[in-house]
């Protein structure tokens, strides 16, 4: 680490040197003031950059025997500046140089002074290689090897001592991030899809790349084949996963989610978040830049990791596991979260490309289930006063597997409340998917796997849900959220939009029960698919609402594109996308639906009330201001359009495509 740090340091300084031999002598600014004390351990450093510098300018110290040892930028344009530091512990003692690459370079020399501990030289640690179905190929044994060794290390100088053959792959051929192929012949796949090498420290399984593992004095090491992942040998003892989220295609950004899952305190989540930026300083800036989004999901995940419940269930246990988060656990992870934004904070200081993530920073209350485990079932009970504490703090509540993450959302006050989760088998996975195909007599297929949650308690809440993928949407089909709410009741779409990306899916819901995302196959309207030009505005919106189950054809192969609606269809068809009954009190059921009736549906569906009552069209002189309200809340969100003419048009009928086009942009909003 020390040698990636230096090398950083050293390309720094060049490009501060080169800035500054590049200004003409014309331009250079000559008052440009450093100063530098030493107050106990604490360096602090005071001045003010020159009147014409750049935005940033570079400060760099060196101590004694020339190893910089402490570096930032600060603000120029003549700005004042005080910085402090604590010299890392190997830092030699004596005069230490500040150098401050204003236009006109300026340093100053004062006197440092470090607290070197005398540092133990060698540790101990056993050490021990285990084949395939237990064969042993290097017993345990104790090993002194110098302090700072890692996983890798240890292999090397092992397999060294007993002339043992091994193979590493170093994707990038940097030396780093590298995993174990081989050990004396024995290569990952020789046993199976789910076969290679894995290592344990102290009987748990980090994530962490073998190279990156750095040993202490005492502990075990085990280099272990596993025949299927990992889960016969750590499955139970890998603790639990952090807040997933789709990973990059940089290795060091998708290695340190790795890391992170295994980091259960603010110390180890800040290592992690500080080696990946050391990482990240190696590449150049236009290659950082595609990273960005991905680092900032990364700066995410950890911010919600320090506010953490980690879940264990014991050994052998194959029953519902209990869970019961109180008041107490709630404020003291909340607490901890907001010291490690402060740590964050101080991380981020004086890196342009990602300190504008610290804005973007959500915190977030979240109990972590264990990945895999003996139990597959789990109720979480989150009392009243958690509740409170929870909406004290405005942050919602979380309960993460793996990649499946849901947020409990309500409006209303609530006491305690339990939520219990299932998670299925292969063999439960697919009948499940056997039985809604059965009972749809369609080509569905499923994008994720399927889940069941439950409510015990009397609070109504709805959940924000994130799944895992794991088949495809192919060309045409739709993503559908299916739910089934017991036993005796069937399968059925849900009026929810799924968002998804290439690996995770997101849908916000208010029922409960079994569900799946499946794909729902392509519209098969015969008139929608031969709609002309002027009409090619309807097919999303149709096809959408249609695999939900919101809208209706005529036929199995005619959607009706020009027929007129009724009211009793449009109240029916709203009724089933906001899950309540919307009465038609002011015309029969069977009469024609107009444009201002189905902005007065719309208003008392969504339960708004219009910001804004200015209304600029020419023909709404005689309707009362229900009306009028209605039209203009419905209008200033666009669920309706006035005419090109300036009129809003309200007695005109609306057919079920204006229909479907209507309820679409509504149900959008809805989903926001």
């Amino acid at each position: 680490m020390c040698k990636r740090i230096g090398r950083w340091l050293a390309a720094l300084l060049l490009v501060a040197i080169c800035f500054t031999s590049a200004l003409p002598a014309s331009l250079a600014a000559t008052d440009a003031v450093i100063e530098a004390k030493q107050t106990d351990e604490l360096v602090t450093i005071t001045g003010h950059t020159a009147e014409d510098d750049p935005v940033r300018v570079p400060l760099i110290v060196f101590d004694e025997g020339g190893q910089a040892i402490f570096f930032t930028d600060v603000i120029g344009g003549g700005s004042t500046f005080q910085v402090e530091f604590v010299p890392p512990e190997t830092a030699s003692d004596g005069d230490a140089t500040a150098i401050l690459y204003s236009g006109m370079s300026v340093s100053t020399t004062f006197n440092l002074k470090v607290d070197n501990e005398p540092v133990q030289q060698k540790i101990s640690i056993t050490f021990s290689i285990t084949g395939y179905q237990g064969d042993e190929i290097a017993e345990k044994q104790k090993w002194s090897v110098k302090r700072g060794a890692t996983v890798l290390s240890m292999l090397e100088y092992v397999a060294d001592e007993l002339n043992i053959d091994y193979e590493i792959v170093d994707e990038d051929g940097d030396g780093e991030d590298v995993y174990i192929k081989s050990i004396d012949g024995l290569a990952e796949f020789d046993k199976g899809a789910g076969s290679g090498w894995i290592y344990r420290v102290n009987g748990e399984g980090p994530q962490a790349p073998v190279d990156r593992y750095e040993l202490e004095n005492g502990d075990t090491v085990e280099l272990l084949y596993t025949s299927d992942y990992g889960n016969s040998e750590i499955g139970d003892k890998t603790g639990t996963r952090a807040t997933r989220v789709s990973q990059s295609d940089l290795l060091s950004v998708d290695s340190a989610f790795g890391r992170l899952v295994y980091a259960d305190t603010n110390e180890k989540i800040e290592k992690v978040v500080r080696d990946l930026l050391f990482d990240l300083a190696n590449e150049s800036v236009e290659e950082q830049k595609q990273y960005v989004a991905d680092v900032g999901r990364f700066l995410q995940a950890a911010y919600e990791r320090a506010a953490t419940v980690s879940v264990n269930t014991d050994e052998g246990a194959s029953h519902m596991a209990y869970v019961e988060i109180g008041e107490r656990d709630v404020k003291e992870l909340l607490a901890e979260q907001v010291e490690f934004r402060h740590v964050m904070e101080e991380i981020l200081e004086s890196s342009t490309l990602y300190k504008p993530f610290l804005a973007q920073l959500r915190p977030a209350f979240a109990v972590a289930l264990p990945d895999r485990g003996a139990s597959d079932s789990y109720q979480v009970t989150i009392t009243q006063e958690a509740w409170n504490a929870l909406k004290q703090a405005n942050v919602p509540a979380t309960i993460t597997r793996g990649d499946f993450r849901m947020e409990l959302l309500s409006d209303e006050p609530l006491g305690d409340t339990r939520t219990s989760l299932w998670f299925y088998s292969d063999e439960e996975q697919t009948a499940m998917v056997e039985s809604i195909q059965n009972q749809t007599n369609t080509g569905l297929h499923p994008l994720t796997p399927a889940y069941r949650i439950v409510n015990d308690s009397a609070n109504q809440l709805s959940y924000r849900l994130q799944f895992p993928l794991t088949g495809v949407l192919e060309e045409g089909e739709w993503p559908t959220l299916y739910t089934k709410e017991n036993e005796q009741t069937a399968w059925s779409p849900a009026p929810s939009l799924v968002k998804w990306d290439t690996k995770l899916a997101n849908v916000r819901t208010g029922q409960a029960g079994q569900m799946m995302i499946v794909a729902s196959p392509p519209i098969s309207f015969q008139d929608v698919l031969d709609a002309p030009p002027q009409l090619a505005w309807a097919k999303e919106p149709i096809h959408a609402l249609s695999s939900v189950g919101i809208v209706a054809g005529e036929t199995p192969l005619q959607y009706g594109l020009q027929k007129k609606v009724r009211t009793a269809e449009f109240t029916g068809m709203l009724s089933r996308m906001v899950g309540k009954p919307i009465s038609a009190e002011q015309r029969a059921d069977l009469s024609e639906l107009s444009r201002m009736e189905a902005a007065v549906f719309l208003a008392k569906a969504s339960g708004m009330k219009a910001d804004d009552m200015t209304l600029t069209f020419t023909d709404l002189q005689s309707l009362n201001p229900e009306t009028m309200e209605a039209i203009a809340l419905s209008t200033k969100k666009g669920w309706l359009n006035g005419r090109a003419d300036g009129r809003f048009d309200p007695q005109a009928r609306i057919t079920k495509a204006e229909a479907a086009v209507i309820l679409y942009r509504f149900w959008l909003e809805l989903q926001k």
